[in-house]
């Protein structure tokens, strides 16, 4: 069968066939650097909140809760929240930090 493909139609498709492995390896490399700085601002955040007086009457857990929800997917953030209650309520659980 390879021998009725004309050879440059075979280089085409397997040019091809290495730019897009290319780009998915550019693309994959995009996103791990937009994780990593994700993560290190949440991080940074995460900590200057922890020092911060304020951290004295809610745990910082409590603040990323209330504040930056939006970066938790829902059902972490509802594990999240039950962990809170029943550090509060239940009383002998600590925090995860």
């Amino acid at each position: 069968m390879l021998s009725r493909i004309k050879p440059a139609r075979l280089i085409a498709a397997l040019l091809l066939a290495v730019f897009g492995l290319a780009w998915q390896a550019c693309v994959a490399a995009d996103e791990m650097a937009s994780c990593k700085t994700f993560v290190q601002s949440f991080y940074d955040w995460y900590v200057a909140k922890s020092n911060a007086p304020a951290a004295k009457n809610a745990s910082t857990l409590e603040i990323a809760l209330k504040t930056r929800s939006d970066v938790f997917s829902p059902d972490l953030c509802r594990q999240l929240i039950e962990r809170v209650n029943q550090a509060l309520f239940g009383g002998g659980i600590d925090e995860i930090d």
